[in-house]
């Protein structure tokens, strides 16, 4: 039993799973809090960018003049 709990408690290979679903669990904590603080700023900007990109697609290529 001794030599069962032995071998058991050497095994390290799901410790280490453990620890990148913790660091990826971490990462993705981080990347939410910034896009919730600054993302409320940036919502117009971006907002902007996507609508002139939108429109000089559509447009075949030509700039729209609120988007120079």
């Amino acid at each position: 039993m001794k030599a069962m709990i032995r071998r058991l408690s050497e095994r390290e290979e799901g410790a280490s799973l453990v620890e990148y679903a913790l660091l990826i669990a971490m990462i993705a904590v981080v990347c939410l809090s910034a896009l919730a603080f600054f993302g409320s700023g940036n919502r117009g900007s971006l907002g902007g960018s996507a609508e002139c990109i939108g429109e000089t697609s559509q447009s075949g290529g030509t700039v729209h003049e609120s988007c120079q």
